[in-house]
């Protein structure tokens, strides 16, 4: 029984191995190995981080896989394990590491001619967003992100004395995750559809400039 049992934890502990990302015709298929999650998704600055975009299928073995149609270019991306945690390509030794110390996998899509655009022609330099929330009942209401240290007083919108609370942050490119501070309260933007998991249950809006 003691040697079943060991030969069958040895079996499971044991991954398929995987060819991910593949690029095919249809675009970049993604695949992921964990027999044990109930939700995965792939997400990246293709989608603005949003890890409800492209969900993954599960096959019988445990294997998720997605396709995503991709233009020529190069793109940072992770996978999203039950809505929480985030995991970096384990079958792509293309990888980069980001400015928190977290691991992301790369994949780069080529032209026809086998050509690979250069990030400038991808990127703009840094852009005056605007955001904008509103309610009436609100007596002080901030934009915070990582862009500003998370700081309710670096941001504070103005209220058009109708309820409606504006103002703009000069953001450089990439994915940036915010969250509105109203009155004490963390809120996501209820005008924004897109939002990544912030690591506590919880998640951030996602705005992206420069692509």
């Amino acid at each position: 029984m003691l040697l079943s049992i060991a030969v069958c934890w040895s079996a499971r502990a044991e991954p398929p191995k995987l060819n991910s990302p593949e690029v095919t015709s249809d675009g970049v298929k993604f695949s992921y190995y964990d027999p044990d999650a109930f939700s995965l998704s792939v997400a990246g600055d293709f989608n603005q981080w949003s890890i409800n975009a492209h969900l993954m299928e599960r096959d019988k073995a445990g294997v998720w896989t997605a396709v995503v149609p991709l233009k020529p270019g190069r793109y940072q991306y992770q996978f999203n394990v039950n809505g929480i945690y985030w995991k970096h390509d384990p079958s792509n030794t293309n990888k980069v590491v980001d400015n928190l110390g977290g691991i992301k996998s790369v994949v780069e899509v080529r032209a026809a001619d086998g050509s690979l655009p250069s990030p400038s022609s991808t990127n703009s330099g840094p852009v005056e967003t605007s955001f904008s929330y509103v309610d009436p009942g609100a007596k002080k209401v901030a934009v915070c992100g990582f862009f500003n240290g998370w700081d309710p007083a670096a941001n504070v919108l103005t209220n058009d004395g109708h309820g409606k609370w504006t103002g703009s942050v000069v953001l450089k490119p990439g994915n940036h995750g915010y969250k509105f501070w109203v009155d004490g309260a963390w809120i996501v933007d209820p005008a924004n559809p897109v939002t990544v998991a912030d690591g506590y249950g919880g998640s951030n809006s996602v705005v992206g400039i420069g692509r």
